[in-house]
């Protein structure tokens, strides 16, 4: 996808990303003000910026420019990948290996937990019997 047409929501759009100061990172109220010249201190400003910023992040073609702008940046599978990979593959910090090794095998779900269950199940004729000891009527079939 080519840059917005709209050079504000283009702006809008890097500063959400955090392209030019992470001050603006995922704020959408932050960056809508930046990237239209408005001064947050103003009344009732923070309020339009926000209603704004929100209809902004509610666009299809805006969320699809930011998509864009993270994965150019290098927020994508292939680059967390190849630093899974040197964490894994490094040998100064046995820490984040043996941390990097237990997210690779969780991520390609090579070692499955197991996880106890301690739920008692009852039975059809458990139920049935603490119905009777209670008092209320059972279907046993007779009519």
């Amino acid at each position: 996808m080519p840059k917005l047409k709209n050079l504000k929501q283009e702006k809008f759009c890097q500063l959400y990303i955090g392209k030019e100061g992470a001050e603006f990172f995922g704020s959408g109220v932050k960056a809508y003000a930046k990237a239209y010249g408005l001064k947050l201190t103003g009344f009732g400003v923070y309020d339009t910026c926000k209603v704004n910023a929100s209809k902004l992040l509610t666009n299809t073609n805006i969320c699809d420019r930011i998509t864009e702008l993270i994965d150019l940046a290098g927020f994508n599978d292939q680059n967390a990948d190849r630093h899974l990979l040197f964490l894994m593959s490094q040998y100064d910090d046995r820490r984040s290996k043996l941390s990097a090794i237990r997210e690779y095998n969780a991520l390609k779900q090579r070692i499955v937990q197991k996880i106890e269950n301690t739920h008692k199940i009852e039975t059809l004729e458990s139920i049935e019997s603490t119905l009777k000891s209670i008092g209320s009527p059972s279907n046993s079939g007779t009519d």
